[in-house]
């Protein structure tokens, strides 16, 4: 996530916002996985504060 944040977001805080809406298929097509496993990995790096969904943006921390 952290790439496509780099390459797809601006800087905001400490990390980066993410405002180009991406849908799950091209997230996890971008990452080399499936889908499933990507929702599940978003899941736990929402848990550890990672990534934050702000509105239709996600957030990813630098």
């Amino acid at each position: 996530m952290r790439l496509i944040a780099k390459d797809m977001g601006s800087s905001h805080e400490d990390g980066y916002l993410i405002r180009t809406r991406i849908s799950q298929d091209l997230q996890a097509a971008m990452l080399g996985i499936t889908r499933q496993t990507l929702n599940k990995e978003m899941a736990e790096l929402k848990r550890s504060g990672v990534i934050k969904k702000l509105g239709s943006h996600y957030w990813v921390k630098d």
